[in-house]
């Protein structure tokens, strides 16, 4: 989840949140309109359904986007629009990965194999690209496959597990014949999205669940 503050100020000093009023619109072709309770992916509204200050969105659901936030200085009742057309800021944000996206796997345990081959194993992966590296703060944008398979002729590539930047093992309980050596890789997929279910129509469907709108996912979509 991203995460947006906006704070309305008298010259050099913020002014208190019950008296200011803070208005998000999203750019949807060629115009701006209101972010509503529900847009997939993006919390901008308290339990009352009234805008806030902070804006979030998650990355799966906002790759792109233009968000625009108003806001005026009110005493007595909320106003139910901007007062002041010149107290405004647009925010751009665009979430996409490297094309130059590389990944490095490194064993940390397991670097001899005992005759029963009970010893664990343990491996990790990084993921970087020519800038930076992805810490784990990015994991919700990968879906990570650990696979092994048997240097034993004749022996099937396995799936030794789903998700996390590690993993470890026991070899034997993974069904490894003993005496022979065995390579370990990770499939990376980027999420490019989230599959939501949808009507006849093609529009999402949604229900309310304790007031808030829950969208119902019917899978990531990965590349």
């Amino acid at each position: 989840m991203r995460t947006f503050m906006t704070t309305r100020r008298t010259g050099t000093e913020p002014v208190d949140d019950e008296h200011a009023a803070y208005f998000w619109d999203i750019l949807e072709d060629g115009a701006y309109r209101p972010v509503t309770p529900d847009d997939p992916g993006i919390v901008c509204h308290d339990v009352n359904g009234v805008y806030t200050r902070k804006l979030m969105y998650q990355a799966k659901y906002v790759t792109g986007a233009s968000f625009r936030c108003r806001a005026c200085e009110y005493a007595g009742n909320r106003p139910q629009a901007p007062t002041d057309g010149r107290l405004e800021v647009v925010i751009e944000v665009k979430t996409e990965m490297a094309a130059s996206l590389n990944c490095e796997i490194i064993q940390t345990k397991g670097f001899t194999l005992s005759d029963n081959m009970k010893q664990p194993s343990a491996y990790e992966i990084r993921i970087f690209d020519n800038r930076r590296e992805y810490g784990t703060e990015y994991d919700d944008l990968f879906r990570i496959i650990w696979k092994g398979q048997s240097a034993k002729p004749g022996e099937p590539e396995k799936v030794l597990a789903t998700g996390g930047r590690t993993l470890e093992f026991i070899p034997a309980d993974k069904g490894f014949p003993a005496k022979y050596i065995f390579h370990v890789r990770a499939e990376v997929g980027l999420l490019t999205g989230e599959s939501l279910m949808g009507d006849e129509e093609g529009a999402v469907i949604s229900s309310q669940i304790d007031g808030q709108t829950v969208f119902i996912a019917t899978g990531p979509v990965y590349e």
